[in-house]
This record gives C-alpha cells, sequence and structure tokens, in this order.
C-alpha cells in the first residue's frame, strides 16, 4: 500500500480514479484535495467509519 486517505464526508472515488490513471506508477501519491487528509496507513484501520473496504491488487 502506498498511501492512505480519509475524509469526514466520504472520498470522491472518481476523482480518485482520475488521478490514479494519469499519475506515475498509476498511484495517489500526491493526491490532495480540500477535506481530504493523508493519514498513516497504520492508522487506516483503526477509524471510526461505516464502510472500510481494504482491497489490493496483486503485483
Amino acid at each position: 500500500m502506498s498511501d492512505a486517505f480519509y475524509c469526514e464526508q466520504g472520498l470522491d472515488i472518481p476523482e480518485l480514479v482520475e488521478y490514479a490513471q494519469h499519475s506515475p506508477h498509476r498511484l495517489l501519491a500526491g493526491y490532495s484535495t480540500p477535506g481530504v487528509q493523508e493519514i498513516p496507513k497504520e492508522e487506516l484501520l483503526t477509524l471510526d467509519v461505516d464502510v472500510l473496504i481494504p482491497a489490493a491488487l496483486e503485483g
């Protein structure tokens, strides 16, 4: 996992996909938008959220 992000109002998935498609190595590194904060990866599984989808692609 390269990055972890949190937004109390939810993340704009189509925007994240668009960003990744146009970034080197198809990662979200450097992604920034108001209300979204990059968090330490270790905090990801401890957040108080309604839905958490731990998904990854092989490779």
